[in-house]
């Protein structure tokens, strides 16, 4: 701010750099600006006095009953949702993934800080050490097929992913680049 009214007298007015956007469509420039010499409206604060023998009263929420659970933000996956090992390596080694195939090492050494962060809060519920373990499992794994039948039977219906998800179709295309073969 203090900047600003160093500055003040060396800008050149709003009006002045806003005149050619009226060449199309004319602008009410009053209507837009408030002056700085009017003084913007104050809103009074209404005091209720309380008296110290009553206890406050609060307004019960309408739309939320206590006895309610809160339904969840987000479309997660059904129980008997999984993944499809099949459907899922057959739309890597399409074309529009198969530039991407470089094998990887170790998934839990090999994925980005960026993607850590999204697999831990989005597919693991915040818990870093359980997606860890996930990685190292999936490391374990004899093929493509093997890890995807791990994740669903350990992770995508206990956590509830959402298995249409960009996390989810990110977090399987790394398992693709790490095996080579599906089976």
């Amino acid at each position: 701010m203090a900047n600003y009214d160093f500055l003040k007298d060396q800008l050149e007015p709003a009006l002045t750099l806003l005149s050619s956007l009226d060449q199309d469509q004319t602008i009410r420039y009053n209507e837009l600006f408030v002056e700085d010499e009017e003084p913007a409206p104050q809103l009074k604060e209404e005091l209720i006095p309380v008296k110290e023998d009553e206890p406050i009263k609060t307004e019960p929420e309408v739309n939320k009953p206590e006895d309610q659970p809160t339904p969840p933000q987000h479309q997660a996956a059904k129980g008997s949702v999984a993944i499809d090992p099949a459907l899922a390596w057959a739309k890597f080694e399409s074309e529009h993934y198969g530039y991407m195939k470089e094998n990887i090492g170790d998934l839990s050494e090999n994925v980005g800080l960026n993607q850590r962060f999204m697999f831990t809060k989005v597919l693991f519920d915040g818990n870093h050490d359980l997606m860890m373990h996930a990685l190292k499992s999936i490391d374990q794994s004899e093929s493509f097929v093997d890890a995807i039948e791990m994740l669903n039977q350990r992770y995508v219906a206990e956590l509830d992913w959402d298995i249409d998800s960009d996390e989810v179709g990110e977090f399987l295309h790394l398992i693709f680049r790490k095996y080579n073969h599906k089976s």
